[in-house]
């Protein structure tokens, strides 16, 4: 595991949020807002491969992904065929990402270009 506050945690955190999203279409016996979240798997792989991969700029749209997510998620929690657990875990997880993110994007410096 990498160490917290850098981008590798937070892509590695966003993979396991991928996982939890995975489960959503078996679990709200593939309603279309499951589906929908299994499609959320796909893109929220490749985002954590390349913040796995270092690349700060994807950090920042990241970062307002996760927060979009989580508020989503709140929102719809009891409205959807999704269990309520497994939307709290997600927000759960979003939210450790999005700490991974502020603590990488904005407590340190960008490497300068020479």
């Amino acid at each position: 595991m990498a160490p917290f506050g850098t981008l590798k945690a937070a892509g590695q955190f966003l993979f396991l949020s991928a996982l939890l999203h995975l489960a959503a279409p078996f679990l709200s016996g593939f309603a279309p807002v499951g589906v929908f979240m299994g499609g959320v798997f796909i893109l929220y792989s490749c985002l954590a491969m390349g913040l796995t991969r270092g690349m700060r700029w994807l950090g920042y749209v990241v970062f307002v992904f996760m927060l979009i997510g989580a508020v989503g998620g709140y929102i719809q929690m009891g409205t959807i065929p999704v269990p309520d657990w497994l939307i709290w875990a997600i927000i759960s997880v979003d939210i450790i990402v999005i700490v991974n993110l502020f603590a990488a994007l904005w407590s340190t410096k960008p490497a300068q270009i020479a």
